[in-house]
């Protein structure tokens, strides 16, 4: 492969997740511009997941280390997130292509509305209070399609933060956290799932993974040190401009 392509794809890498360790808005932009490059569909999403899986480790890390990791939680969404991305994996999607483009579309812009319009929404934290029944089921049901969806197309970020800001409570980087740490622990599954398949395109998820890896350590430093209000508007920036692209283009 051309050494400008993967310089290219190196760069595409480490923005747009500077970008989507804040938002979460990732794969809408990133898988896009992959394809148009020339890259296969299925490479490409088989390439970013596993790319994704350890790239994003080092954003992870500094999450953890300033304690914005809910483990109890993070564990139990682990399961629908696990179940949403096997099922994803080893579907054959193609006759959904041109109606899920208009779902994930309406989402996201519902997204962007909510969270404009719900200004106070995920700036402070509540205290932490037991799981209740109710509570799981209401993660469960909706975390399993998001995660189900997100891992054919990427980047719905902005609506795993809303769902465990309005569960949980959360703040918009604590809400991060449990989506972005759930989904890569899950993640494991369909990245075996990608490898034995052989659909991985090596030098395209390296490329990928060296950019991701320094865009998710600076970009989640940037939204450390910025803080909740500041990643407020990022989220519904990116929720909206994905939107336009599923919509519109």
């Amino acid at each position: 492969m051309d050494l400008l392509i993967l310089l290219a794809v190196f760069l595409l890498g480490f923005v747009t997740m500077f970008f989507g360790a804040i938002s979460g808005g990732v794969g809408l932009i990133t898988r896009p511009i992959l394809i148009f490059m020339g890259f296969p569909s299925n490479a490409v999403i088989a390439s970013s997941k596993v790319a994704g899986f350890i790239g994003d480790l080092p954003g992870l890390y500094l999450l953890n280390r300033h304690n914005r990791v809910d483990w109890k939680i993070v564990l139990f969404l682990i399961i629908p997130m696990t179940l949403g991305t096997v099922i994803a994996s080893i579907a054959v999607l193609t006759f959904l292509k041109g109606s899920l483009d208009f779902i994930l579309g309406i989402l996201l812009l519902f997204a962007g509305f909510f969270l404009l319009f719900k200004s106070k929404i995920g700036i402070i934290e509540k205290p932490k209070t037991a799981l209740g029944i109710r509570t799981k089921i209401i993660s469960f049901c909706l975390t399993l399609p998001v995660s189900f969806l997100n891992t054919i197309s990427g980047g719905l970020g902005p609506i795993f933060n809303l769902l465990y800001i309005w569960i949980y409570k959360k703040t918009f980087i604590s809400a991060s956290a449990l989506g972005r740490i759930a989904s890569n622990i899950s993640s494991i599954f369909s990245v075996i799932i990608f490898i034995i398949g052989r659909i991985v395109d090596w030098q395209l998820c390296l490329s990928l993974m060296a950019g991701f890896a320094l865009g998710s350590y600076f970009g989640t430093k940037f939204g450390l040190k910025k803080g909740e209000s500041f990643i407020r508007y990022i989220i519904i920036i990116v929720a909206f401009l994905g939107a336009i692209k599923l919509l519109f283009l």
